[in-house]
């Protein structure tokens, strides 16, 4: 805690000031929004309740901090930590916190937007010509898709994407590179397909 103190007192020193794993967590918790969970309201229906116990992890998960009573090997055969947990396949944890933003975005959107719907299918593909990289899948879904989110009649779709920022894969990638990386993955799927087939935003 007192490493901490000094970084945010020392603004003008570099996060390899308190390492390189400790300067990267707390460049997360300084990105914008990463604190909006401190001082939300606990609403029920928005699932903002945190028990006792989910506090104290999600303050430790936070700065990295190994958790309490968190076994040593992963129930798949890995060596178990938080970052292993955040990305492990098995029990489907991951696919359930996409999910929960999903249904608290939705949730969102049907307050100021109409025809909302979770999980569209897109149209099914013909001849169009879409650049190299989209999907072609017929059974091809986006997570949201609602009416007046930019104005009042046309489509949009939403997608949402989860990310662990100290998965192998994005450890090494500075964060404004790592979002990006996401997004553009993201676009070059769908972004065509649902402007050239389905006329919408994205």
């Amino acid at each position: 805690m007192l490493r901490l103190m000094k970084f945010y007192e020392g603004q003008s020193k570099s996060p390899e000031y308190c390492g390189e794993e400790l300067g990267r967590q707390i460049a997360l918790a300084s990105e914008k929004g990463a604190s909006s969970w401190l001082t939300s309201l606990p609403l029920k229906n928005c699932g903002f309740i945190l028990s006792k116990q989910e506090f104290h992890d999600s303050i430790k998960i936070r700065y990295n901090i190994k958790l309490d009573g968190l076994s040593n090997d992963c129930a798949c055969g890995n060596p178990n930590s938080i970052d292993h947990s955040l990305i492990c396949k098995l029990g489907g944890y991951t696919s359930l916190r996409h999910n929960h933003l999903r249904d608290t975005l939705s949730n969102f959107l049907d307050v100021v937007c109409k025809d909302v719907v979770r999980e569209p299918p897109l149209l099914p593909i013909t001849n169009e010509d879409l650049p190299r990289g989209t999907t072609l899948k017929n059974d091809a879904r986006r997570d949201i898709s609602c009416r007046g989110f930019y104005t009042p009649l046309d489509r949009t779709f939403l997608d949402v994407r989860v990310l662990h920022p100290n998965s192998p894969s994005n450890a090494k990638k500075p964060l404004a590179g790592m979002y990006k990386t996401h997004e553009n993955e993201k676009k070059s799927k769908y972004m065509h397909r649902v402007d050239q087939v389905e006329k919408g935003n994205f």
